[in-house]
């Protein structure tokens, strides 16, 4: 800004005072904007590394000392042996305590939008009628359901959002829809919930609800 102009403006308060109020209005619409992607994206800086053990796709699990495994793929060895995987050519890897899968075919969010390329997950628990992992996005790490059909889904962060995509897959058990109709669960109650639904119904979960509210995939 030039000197005349900031003077004229220390002159006149009230157009000072505009221009400071439409710069900070500009700066929050960025700031929602850079939070709206956030959430949607995945953490870049998040990886683990030690020894462990691989599965290419189709191939058996493979044992490595030195292995890394982030959510743009997996590197094996160091040095001039070092091989790298993109998430697409690889479909589990074991480090230490901590189990991870590849996700593919996900829908995100309460739109329920097809993801662009497979996800890693941290597996959390595991049942023959579904898989929960944590898929590690931005802002801390979100719900990710993987269902024997292959049925993939990343659970919304915010409470009425997750709620209402819930309500799809446990809607039919009458005092968990009830609960969700209250906005009553946020993502950290999802273990409980998938436990109490399949506590009621071992034959495990209804995803047609799910692929019918799911736009087409382009």
């Amino acid at each position: 800004m030039s000197t005349p102009l900031l003077a004229r403006l220390l002159g006149r308060p009230g157009l000072l005072t505009a221009l400071a109020l439409a710069l900070s209005t500009c700066c929050q619409a960025q700031v929602g904007l850079l939070i709206g992607a956030a959430t949607a994206a995945f953490d870049d800086k998040f990886y683990r590394a030690g020894p462990g053990s691989y599965q290419l796709n189709g191939a058996p699990w493979q044992p490595h000392a030195e292995l890394r495994v982030s959510n743009s793929g997996m590197v094996v060895g160091k040095g001039k042996a070092t091989q790298r995987y993109w998430l697409d050519k690889f479909s589990q890897v074991v480090i230490s305590a901590d189990s991870f899968a590849v996700v593919g075919n996900a829908r995100m969010g309460k739109a329920l939008k097809p993801v662009d390329g497979p996800l890693l997950g941290q597996r959390v628990w595991r049942q023959p009628q579904v898989e929960l992992f944590d898929f590690r996005a931005l802002g801390g790490p979100l719900p990710l359901l993987r269902f024997p059909d292959q049925t993939a889904l990343v659970l919304p962060r915010r409470c009425r959002d997750y709620c209402d995509v819930m309500l799809l897959l446990v809607g039919d058990h009458p005092a968990l829809a009830e609960q969700l109709r209250q906005g009553a669960f946020d993502a950290s109650h999802t273990r409980q919930i998938l436990s109490t639904y399949l506590a009621w119904k071992p034959a495990g979960f209804d995803t047609k609800a799910l692929s019918a509210a799911a736009p087409a995939a382009k």
